[in-house]
């Protein structure tokens, strides 16, 4: 059944696949937490945690992309886009590593009208399709640029999101341990 989302399937998937194998499936926990301050970089490396980094850009785009609807074959005679709202928005991302690397991104985020759940769906671009994107940026939002620092942690996996153009972090752990989160 569908009753429980893209996410329980998946999660059912997963379970399925480790009792073949004969893994044992653990509650995944995740949890968020404001950091006071960005942890200093030197930190990891004196208690020989390996931390990979990178920068993010998100662009807010003028326009949404199109809802469907019980009407889908009108479609083709209403407007393409519709104007962003916190519900219905589309963004393309930017991705830089430390060694160079780039990667481009577009997403955009829909409130399903039956059941009220937002949903976000994900594509990578080429680097002309991406330059297009920006193109059509809403000037009345500022682009969000982060600084992402991600580290395991006793089989934790851990990312910090440093937002640059404020004085913001939040620590965001996944964690499939049956007694908890352990923090660093």
């Amino acid at each position: 059944s569908g009753a429980d989302g893209f996410e329980g399937k998946l999660r059912r998937v997963v379970e399925a696949c480790a009792q073949i194998v004969g893994l044992p499936v653990l509650p995944k926990g995740t949890r968020k937490f404001v950091l006071t301050k960005n942890p200093p970089l030197d930190v990891f490396a004196r208690n020989g945690v390996e931390v990979t980094s990178f920068e993010a850009t998100k662009t807010f785009l003028r326009t949404a992309p199109r809802r469907r609807s019980h009407t889908e074959h009108l479609q083709h005679a209403l407007p393409q886009d519709e104007p962003p709202s916190f519900s219905h928005h589309a963004y393309v991302r930017l991705r830089s590593s430390a060694e160079g690397g780039r990667s481009y991104g577009y997403a955009e985020v829909v409130k399903d009208a039956a059941s009220g759940e937002l949903h976000e769906r994900k594509r990578r671009l080429g680097r002309r399709e991406y330059e297009a994107h920006i193109a059509a940026a809403d000037p009345r939002r500022k682009p969000v640029k982060q600084r992402r620092l991600h580290f395991l942690y006793l089989n934790q996996s851990f990312v910090v999101h440093q937002y640059l153009s404020r004085e913001l972090a939040i620590l965001h752990c996944q964690a499939a341990r049956p007694e908890g989160i352990e923090l660093p």
